[in-house]
């Protein structure tokens, strides 16, 4: 038997490598693991011309095992000023909700 989040954790290392090969000097957004494959760190930076030029937010992801099936919960840990950001950081929409239907 596979350990728990093994095929998770295969998953998070690939979708890795795809991220790191992707990568340029202009990219708004990064991630990388901090303690394990299954929490991760994040970064957005503002788009040049918008209200959030400049600015640099940092996130949480915290990934189940069973991902990709389920969802990350991800989290804004910079105060960010949006609509669909509550004043805990979390991302307010229905789309990352998604769970399968059989």
């Amino acid at each position: 038997m596979a350990s728990e989040g093994g095929d998770s954790v295969k998953r998070l290392q690939s979708d890795l490598l795809d991220m790191m090969k992707n990568v340029t000097v202009d990219s708004s957004v990064s991630a990388c693991p901090v303690t394990n494959m299954l929490e991760w760190i994040g970064t957005i930076r503002g788009g040049k011309g918008t209200v959030y030029d400049g600015k640099e937010y940092k996130l949480t992801l915290e990934f189940p095992s069973a991902y990709p099936h389920k969802p990350p919960v991800v989290k804004f840990k910079t105060p960010c000023y949006h609509p669909n950001v509550d004043q805990h950081g979390n991302i307010c929409l229905d789309i990352l909700k998604f769970t399968r239907k059989n």
